[in-house]
């Protein structure tokens, strides 16, 4: 052996430590929080270049903050993915403002909350059921979706009404009879022509505890909800809490009209998720119905 290899022989070999900086569980929750949604698999692009090399302690640093409930984690097969809030009440959030008064396939409403929120197409599957049972979206033919319920097909639905109608006109009894007065039989029949003795005199609107009329109090109810959507556009949902403050209405007051403008499909309510981990005085905030959900945003029906 020459001087030279023995020499390079005898020096000894230089061991690199892996040493993970002391602020990566401060980096990755920035990194985190300054996006919807975060792949597991695109972290390491999502980190400052100096951190890159540590995505996989990053990803254990991800999974830590999800198990102490900093961050959401979604896990579906191969799919990870983090989230700096609930996912789901994203969607609640988010997607009835893509629609804008239309009806939408699946693909193209995933290609919107794709742009929007990125990474929570992933959910839309798992979310849909819900949305549909909750009210929040309705399914139109051709397995289409909107936040209205479809109009349904009157003539469908009175079929045989129909055919008995045409086989009355067709009868000797019915000869002569004018089509005026078939029609105002029909009227009379679902009470939409009312005797004059009915029609006078109506009755004095109900009146609220403090003397305004329960129309009044209603229309002022929807015209603050009006003002704030028109000065928020962009918003799909308005806050209950906003909307309460903006009104001098009791507790009691508010809630009960706002869960009967919902009955009558004026607006529609927005549940939230998880009540329990909010205070009592948090949760107070909020319109209870008489099965104990808890509803936090608030928006205007169309027409």
């Amino acid at each position: 052996m020459s001087k030279e290899k023995a020499k390079r022989a005898s020096k000894p070999k230089v061991v690199k430590v892996h040493v993970v900086p002391d602020d990566l569980l401060e980096v990755v929750t920035e990194a985190l929080r300054a996006s919807p949604g975060v792949a597991a698999s695109q972290l390491k692009k999502a980190l400052p270049k100096p951190y890159q090399a540590y995505d996989k302690e990053a990803r254990e640093v991800a999974r830590g903050l999800a198990h102490r409930g900093e961050l959401y984690r979604w896990v579906k097969g191969s799919t990870e993915i983090f989230f700096a809030r609930d996912p789901l009440v994203t969607l609640d959030e988010s997607v009835p403002g893509h629609f804008a008064h239309k009806v939408l396939k699946k693909a193209t409403l995933k290609a919107l909350i794709a742009s929007a929120t990125p990474q929570h197409e992933k959910l839309l599957d798992e979310w849909l059921p819900g949305a549909i049972k909750r009210g929040l979206l309705f399914v139109h033919p051709g397995t289409q979706y909107s936040v209205e319920p479809p109009e349904p097909d009157v003539r469908i639905g009175l079929e045989a009404v129909f055919a008995a109608l045409h086989r009355a006109l067709a009868s000797e009894k019915m000869k002569g009879v004018s089509k005026q007065r078939v029609a105002e039989a029909l009227l009379a029949e679902l009470d939409l022509s009312l005797p004059a003795t009915r029609a006078a005199a109506p009755p004095p609107p109900p009146q609220s505890s403090n003397g305004t009329s329960t129309h009044e109090v209603r229309e002022q109810f929807l015209s603050a909800l009006r003002q704030s959507m028109s000065e928020n556009p962009e918003q799909a949902l308005l806050s209950v809490r906003e909307l309460r403050a903006r009104l001098t209405m009791s507790k009691q007051q508010f809630d009960e009209l706002a869960l009967e403008l919902s009955r009558d499909g004026v607006i529609s309510l927005h549940h939230h998720d998880h009540p329990n981990s909010l205070s009592e005085a948090e949760r107070s905030q909020l319109i209870r119905d008489a099965r104990g959900t808890h509803y936090i945003a608030i928006a205007p029906r169309s027409g």
